[in-house]
């Protein structure tokens, strides 16, 4: 596989808060090399997420998420 066809993600975590901010002022894009790779963002209380993952991890996440409401998860 070329380069231009490996799945670019963003990739950040920010906590506390302003966490959303934190996260984008030091976002980077990388390549995602997971399986079955997926970019997701993954919001809570004071945390902000993007990140690379498998469908599976992300399947997992989103189900723990909304099975307690705690956080959400959406592939960006």
């Amino acid at each position: 596989m070329i380069d231009d066809e490996v799945l670019q993600c963003k990739n950040c975590l920010g906590r506390g808060e302003g966490a959303e901010a934190k996260c984008l002022e030091n976002v980077e894009v990388k390549p995602c090399i997971e399986n079955d790779p997926v970019c997701a963002r993954i919001t809570a209380t004071d945390v902000f997420q993007f990140l690379c993952t498998s469908q599976t991890e992300f399947n997992n996440f989103k189900a723990s998420c909304e099975s307690d409401k705690s956080c959400v998860v959406v592939q960006v």
